[in-house]
């Protein structure tokens, strides 16, 4: 568990990272061009010959040949060779807009999805914590404390499935073992400010990114049930005061 500035780099991105963007797109150009040389030269079709009218529905010749200088129609037809295509650019063309098509119409899944929804601020007594970061990989733990409290008023315990929090030498604010376990040594904390009050800021960096905590700590299991059970009893007890005035009147 280490302690960070204020200042201190928080996901911080990379800019080299993006650098491999710049040229796969410029490879994804050049193959879409084609190789740069000149197509062959066709070869005529009849070079002992000479070429009659032409079909222009068929696209058709018909053939005369020469006999004793004499032209004698054959009645030969022969169909005109097509002009030889790039196949290979066609195909590097074709899985270039594959590639792009795959990168830029990106849709997050349901269960990301699902997580973004669920990362909303929780209240609990005297904290409050959040999932955040890339994937919701991070929870996020703020504790308000007046302008007083320094960071060498903060004792701050992390293993990987228990966390401890006291200030100035009092009783432990949190003192109970995780939901689901963490990296002490990729977590940090620091002093900042969470909704224009000053605060302990924690951060856990989860061993277990996909899992989704319903609650921090077990303590604060403990304490949503006994408010659920405190909620149920006080229903009951306004359906029975309610089915007794129904009785009497």
């Amino acid at each position: 568990m280490s302690r960070w500035s204020r200042s201190g780099p928080v996901n911080r991105l990379n800019p080299g990272s993006y650098g491999k963007y710049a040229s796969v797109q410029e490879t994804m150009y050049l193959q879409m061009q084609g190789p740069q040389k000149p197509l062959p030269r066709i070869p005529p079709a009849f070079p002992h010959g000479t070429f009659g009218a032409t079909d222009g529905a068929t696209g058709t010749h018909s053939a005369t040949s020469k006999v004793g200088g004499v032209g004698v129609g054959v009645g030969a037809t022969h169909k005109l060779p097509s002009r030889p295509g790039n196949s290979t650019a066609g195909l590097l063309s074709v899985l270039a807009v594959g590639a792009a098509t795959m990168i830029t119409q990106f849709r997050p899944s349901k269960r990301l999805s699902q997580m973004r929804r669920a990362r909303m601020a929780r209240r609990f007594r005297s904290y409050q914590w959040e999932e955040a970061g890339k994937d919701g990989r991070e929870v996020r733990l703020y504790i308000p404390v007046d302008q007083t409290i320094k960071e060498k008023h903060v004792e701050i315990d992390l293993s990987e499935s228990k966390l401890r929090v006291s200030l100035l030498n009092g009783p432990p604010v949190i003192d109970s073992d995780l939901y689901d376990s963490v990296h002490p040594h990729e977590s940090h904390w620091f002093i900042d400010r969470h909704g224009g009050h000053a605060c302990v800021a924690v951060t856990l960096m989860k061993k277990n990114m996909w899992t989704q905590w319903p609650f921090l700590t077990t303590q604060e299991a403990a304490g949503l049930r006994t408010l659920g059970l405190a909620k149920v009893l006080a229903a009951c007890f306004l359906v029975v005061v309610l089915l007794q005035q129904l009785t009497r009147g």
